[in-house]
């Protein structure tokens, strides 16, 4: 009794502690509804528990625990000198006593580890016979006998909460309890079985039903996995190391044909059947089978014992060297597919017939020109292009350029067969093919895009050397850009610079600088600019990057005699323009690329005329860019450019007409022009 109520007395300090806590945090609280309330459940809990310790039965319950825990003790240390004095006991007999023992005092025994299968046929037999005790079982498994019966004793245990004592006097426990976590897990018993006694209050609705939830997934557990492991053995295939079905039938029909086409035309095959085999059976676009026809017979004739014909040494005879050069053997052809086509399509065949037998799992810019040519010699909308070769070299390296601006990897100038899939150009290449309108296909190929891009630059290039300086990128756009932006520029600090003369820009710099500049919306143009405003390389635009070039723009509006805006004014807005709530003052690409209006960010910092056609946009292009959500903003531009070059290449035409009239007049009649 002296124990039940040194219990009792430590349960009211437990108590008073509580409701002076609960006291202070209504004190502090911020919502006192909230905090009025807090202490009342542990009151109402701790009123339960009171009432079930006075009952009689309670208190013989304590009385016969405590009895059995001193006889237990006892029980121990006799077994333990009569261990000492006689020497080692058998383990069986040591549990056989262990567990007779705990028959007759209704206490559950520390069991002996064992292995999963020894003790998968022992679960509840090791187990006490009347399980209705209220009793942490998974305490008393792990108390060693080798303590001290001090240590061991019940008032020198470490008090439980008033909650948890209520819970664990009122709980009857299933033997399924005993089990550890992982042995649980292993035999799909999750969770135990709990219902309350008799004559404890009735659950809420709410816990009710989350028992209820608790005992049918414990039912059900062992079912549940069987379903479980019947839906995963129906896992259909993933993983095919020769192609997956689709793809190995493919191949079979393509070898088929292939060999029906071979042997239509007699086991040989020139530059238009091949052609028409890459085409027809392989399914590429038709000017890529006419390079790789010459790159295979250069390969084949070099490799064979009769090399290739020199102009100063004439080693074979001349019908020996045609009949070399006008077909490969059927060998040959199969011998292609089986390296470059087999288990391939779309992208993938695209880019192992581009590369060909190359040490490199990449694709440059020399790769590409063979294929360009050929294109440009069979494709009916660039006809008119044939009596020009320099401009047809000039549209080659145009296309090349663009392909490698969408696709390529930011300073790499390399196409990996991915960059491939993620452009799409498997797609663009059949798409161009079939369209007779070069135009029509506007993201690599098409004239009028070519046409603005070399007709801005040879209006910049006074000189016509191909290259231009510093001086001639100023002019750009009407004097739009800064200083400070055109020496980023030159730095190779958007992209290196092909060009090898330092403060020059060749062509191919021009396009990715031209590209950029109309429609900086793009990742690529964002890369490109972000890279010249960040003065540090650190990867962040901060408020002394967006002062060194504002500067300037601020400078030029007083030049011009426009209204100045304050720098404070305008950083603000651009914080404001790519994310309100930025917590500093720091611009990230991150940032940058999730804003929709980051073609107004850069402008505002180096691009004077479109930083103010900002504030007076005209509404038909606010039309126009609504009416057309599939064109890009370089779309536009080249669409609006083309227009007025060919209005000036008219007038200009006009003119010159009129005035070849005029001295026609005048040589009529005789009469001097001036």
């Amino acid at each position: 009794m002296s124990q039940i109520s040194g219990l009792k007395s430590q349960n009211n300090k437990e108590e008073e502690r509580d409701w002076d806590m609960a006291q202070k945090d209504t004190y502090f609280s911020v919502s006192p509804s909230v905090a009025d309330v807090r202490p009342y459940p542990k009151l109402k809990l701790d009123e339960l528990f009171f009432a079930w310790l006075s009952k009689a039965e309670t208190k013989a319950l304590i009385h016969r625990l405590i009895d059995a825990r001193k006889n237990y003790q006892v029980a121990e240390t006799e077994a333990g000198n009569e261990k000492v004095s006689s020497g080692n006991v058998p383990a069986t007999l040591e549990t056989e006593n262990k567990t007779e023992f705990a028959a007759k005092s209704a206490v559950p025994v520390r069991r002996e580890k064992k292995t999963y299968m020894e003790t998968e046929g022992e679960i509840g037999s090791t187990m006490i016979p009347n399980s209705s005790f209220p009793i942490d079982i998974s305490r008393s498994e792990t108390v060693s006998p080798n303590m001290s019966a001090s240590s061991q004793s019940l008032g020198n245990q470490t008090p439980a909460s008033p909650t948890t004592r209520f819970i664990m006097a009122n709980l009857t426990f299933s033997p399924r309890v005993a089990l550890s976590p992982r042995r649980a897990a292993l035999t799909g018993n999750y969770l135990p079985d709990l219902s309350l006694g008799s004559g404890t209050p009735p659950m809420s609705p709410r816990r009710a039903q989350l028992y209820r939830r608790s005992s049918a997934q414990t039912m059900s557990s062992k079912s549940s996995s069987t379903q479980l492991y019947q839906r995963f053995s129906n896992i259909p295939r993933f993983f095919f190391p020769e192609g997956s079905p689709e793809v190995m039938e493919e191949q079979l029909r393509q070898r088929s044909n292939l060999k029906t086409f071979l042997s239509r035309n007699g086991g040989r095959l020139g530059r238009t059947e091949f052609t028409e085999f890459t085409t027809g059976i392989l399914g590429l676009p038709s000017f890529i089978g006419g390079p790789v026809f010459d790159r295979l017979l250069k390969q084949s004739v070099q490799g064979s014992e009769f090399p290739m014909r020199d102009d100063s040494h004439d080693i074979m005879s001349d019908s020996e060297n045609e009949v070399a050069r006008e077909f490969l053997l059927e060998r040959e052809v199969i011998s292609f597919y089986d390296t470059f086509c087999a288990r391939k399509s779309g992208n993938s065949l695209l880019f192992s017939v581009l590369l060909g037998i190359s040490d490199r799992n990449y694709l440059i810019h020399e790769d590409l020109f063979p294929f360009l040519e050929e294109f440009l010699q069979i494709h009916p909308g660039l006809a008119f292009l044939q009596a020009t070769p320099e401009f047809q070299h000039r549209y080659a390296e145009t296309v090349i350029e663009r392909i490698f601006y969408s696709c390529a990897r930011w300073h790499q100038f390399k196409l990996f067969e991915s960059d491939l899939k993620k452009g799409k150009i498997f797609e663009t290449f059949l798409e161009v093919d079939r369209e007779e309108d070069i135009n029509r296909e506007r993201r690599f190929f098409s004239y009028e895009h070519f046409y603005v891009l070399y007709c801005r630059f040879w209006e910049l290039d006074t000189d016509h050397d191909l290259l231009i300086d510093k001086e001639d990128m100023l002019r750009y756009g009407g004097h739009a850009l800064t200083y400070r932006i055109v020496d980023r520029i030159f730095g190779g600090y958007g992209r290196p610079r092909d060009c090898k003369e330092e403060g020059f820009m060749s062509y191919t710099d021009f396009i990715w600088f031209c590209i950029s500049e109309e429609d900086k919306n793009s990742d690529v143009a964002l890369d490109y600019w972000f890279r010249c405003i960040d003065l540090d390389g650190d990867g962040m635009i901060t408020l002394y990057d967006m002062e060194y070039f504002y500067s300037e723009q601020l400078h030029r509006m007083e030049c011009l005699g426009h209204e100045p805006i304050p720098l404070e004014d305008i950083v603000c807005q651009l914080l404001d323009m790519v994310r309100p709530d930025l917590f500093e003052p720091i611009i990230t690409r991150s940032t940058l690329r999730r804003c929709k209006l980051r073609s107004n960010f850069f402008n505002v910092l180096f691009n004077l005329n479109k930083f103010i056609s900002i504030e007076n946009k005209d509404p038909y292009l606010i039309r126009q860019e609504h009416a057309t959500p599939e064109l890009t903003d370089w779309d536009r531009f080249a669409a609006i450019e083309y227009l007025r070059l060919s209005a000036e290449e008219e007038a200009e035409e006009e003119s010159w007409d009129d005035v070849v009239a005029e001295d026609r007049n005048w040589l009529a009649t005789g009469e001097a022009p001036f």
